[in-house]
C-alpha cells in the first residue's frame, strides 16, 4: 500500500475555498436545557395571542346580546383587517354629518321616511293645505309652457293674471315640492289593507283568492293610468303619479273599514259617494302640485276617478 501524502497547497489560494458549516449534533446533555429554553420561549411568544384570543371572545360574548345602541349607530372597527392593505396606517370610523345617505343611522333613516309618508298622508287627508301651493306650480307650468310653445288649449293670460292677483294676497313659498317627493312606502300600505278588507268581507272560501286579484289589479290598474298621466306632458314622473294614486287611496281605505262595522247598503252607498268625492279631490290637488298641466288636469284625473270609483263600489257590494 502506498501512504498518504498531503497535499501541497498554496496558502494565497486558500481564499477561495468556502467553509460548511458544522453539521454534527449537539450531545443528550444539553438538549434538555435547550428544550427547557424553547418552551419558555414559546410560553412566552403566545401569551400575547392567549390574552388577545381571551379578549375576542370576551368581546363575542358581550356582543352576542342585542345592544340597541350599535343598532342604530354601529361602530365597526377596521383597522386590524385593513392594515396590510394600509400599510398600519390608521383607519378611523366616519360620523353621519348630512347629504350622503351611506353612513347615516338607522333611526335617522327611518325618522325621515316616516315624517315624509306623514306629510303626504296629511295633504291627502287635508288638501285644501296644498291649494294655493298648486296655483304656484300651475302657475310656473303655465310659463314653461308659454316658453315653450305648448299649446294646452287655454288662455294663458287670464289664467295667469288670476293666478298673480291670488298671490299677491298672500305669497308662498314654493321650497315645500321638495318635501311632497314620490315614495312607495304608503301606497303599499294602503293597497295592502284595502285588500285585507276586501278579503276578509268576500266568503271564506274565496278570500285568498279576492286578495291576491284585488292586490295585483289595483297595482297594475295604477301602472297604466300612471302611464297616461305621464304621457299627457308636464313635469310628472311616473313614480309620481303612481304615489299620488297609492296615497289618495286613503279616503277608500277608511270606507272599507267602516264598511265591515254597517251592514246596511244605503249607509254604505253614502259613505261610499263622500269618500270616493274626498279620494277624487286629494288626486286631483296632488296631480296639479306633481306637475300635471293646467289644460290636462281634468284629462289625468278621468280615468283616476273611474278606478277609485270602482273600487269603492267593491265596498258597497261585498
Amino acid at each position: 500500500m502506498s501512504k498518504w501524502k498531503p497535499v501541497n497547497v498554496d496558502p494565497n489560494e486558500a481564499d477561495d475555498f468556502d467553509l460548511e458549516p458544522d453539521l454534527i449534533e449537539p450531545d443528550d446533555a444539553t438538549t434538555p436545557i435547550n428544550k427547557a429554553s424553547s418552551k419558555q420561549q414559546y410560553s412566552s411568544s403566545n401569551q400575547p395571542q392567549q390574552n388577545q384570543a381571551q379578549g375576542s371572545s370576551s368581546q363575542a360574548n358581550q356582543s352576542s346580546f342585542f345592544n340597541f345602541t350599535t343598532f342604530t349607530k354601529p361602530n365597526i372597527d377596521l383597522s386590524n383587517s385593513l392594515n396590510p392593505i394600509l400599510n398600519n396606517e390608521q383607519v378611523k370610523e366616519r360620523q353621519f354629518s348630512g347629504g350622503d345617505t351611506l353612513d347615516e343611522p338607522v333611526w335617522q333613516t327611518l325618522q325621515r321616511d316616516l315624517s315624509a309618508i306623514g306629510l303626504r298622508l296629511f295633504s291627502v287627508i287635508w288638501p285644501a293645505s296644498l291649494s294655493k301651493l298648486a296655483k304656484v306650480q300651475q302657475h310656473n307650468l303655465i310659463i314653461a309652457a308659454r316658453n315653450s310653445g305648448i299649446n294646452i288649449g287655454i288662455n294663458y293670460d287670464q289664467i295667469e293674471q288670476d293666478i298673480e292677483q291670488d298671490l299677491q294676497n298672500q305669497p308662498i313659498d314654493d321650497s315645500n315640492l321638495k318635501k311632497l317627493d314620490w315614495d312607495l312606502w304608503g301606497p303599499l300600505i294602503f293597497i295592502l289593507i284595502f285588500s285585507l278588507i276586501l278579503g276578509y268581507l268576500s266568503p271564506k272560501t274565496n278570500s285568498s283568492e279576492v286578495f291576491s286579484s284585488v292586490f295585483a289589479l289595483v297595482w297594475l290598474t295604477f301602472a297604466v293610468v300612471a302611464i297616461n298621466i305621464q304621457l299627457l306632458g308636464g313635469t310628472i314622473s311616473f313614480f309620481s303619479a303612481l304615489s299620488t294614486q297609492g296615497y289618495a287611496l286613503f279616503p277608500l281605505v277608511l270606507s272599507a273599514t267602516i264598511s265591515i262595522f254597517i251592514k246596511w247598503s244605503f249607509i254604505r252607498f253614502i259613505i261610499y259617494v263622500l269618500f270616493v268625492a274626498w279620494a277624487i279631490y286629494a288626486a286631483t290637488i296632488n296631480l296639479k302640485v306633481s306637475g300635471v298641466l293646467p289644460g290636462r288636469v281634468f284629462l289625468a284625473i278621468y280615468p283616476v276617478g273611474l278606478v277609485y270609483a270602482t273600487l269603492g263600489w267593491l265596498c258597497v257590494i261585498t
